[in-house]
């Protein structure tokens, strides 16, 4: 019988070992940046979370129309019976 834990573990410790270093180098990125640079790359940052949350709304705008139709549709259906 395999057993997953020690496995799960193990890619745990890399993990962490890698969002480590990925950290590291980010804080330095971001300490020798110029103000440009940084300005530039929050206005980026904002962009993005903007097109993902604008993503969000669109998919949950369309799932509630759907919604709507779909039991508009069954009323009517049930009032004609």
């Amino acid at each position: 019988m395999y057993i997953l834990g020690p496995s799960l573990m193990r890619w745990y410790c890399a993990y962490v070992l890698l969002n480590a270093m990925n950290g590291i180098t980010e804080g330095f990125k971001n300490a020798t940046m110029s103000d440009t640079q940084v300005n530039r790359q929050v206005i980026f940052i904002c962009w993005q979370l903007l097109a993902i949350t604008g993503q969000y709304l669109t998919f949950f705008l369309a799932t509630c129309t759907f919604v709507i139709q779909y039991s508009a549709c069954h009323c009517l259906v049930m009032l004609s019976c």
